[in-house]
């Protein structure tokens, strides 16, 4: 395998690596902003409860 084989097999490597690394940043994202909506969803329905249970 010549230098210019070994140095194009390394960066698709690497550019496999990036794109990778980027959707897993995208499913993060997702994740957290799903946790953050149910933490959410989760204090106005304690919110709600407190109110009925004071009327």
């Amino acid at each position: 395998m010549t230098d210019k084989e070994k140095a194009q097999q390394i960066e698709a490597i690497y550019n496999e690596a990036i794109e990778k690394l980027s959707k897993l940043g995208k499913e993060r994202q997702d994740i957290i902003s799903g946790y953050i909506k149910e933490l959410e969803a989760q204090k106005i329905d304690a919110i709600r409860a407190s109110i009925l249970s004071k009327e």
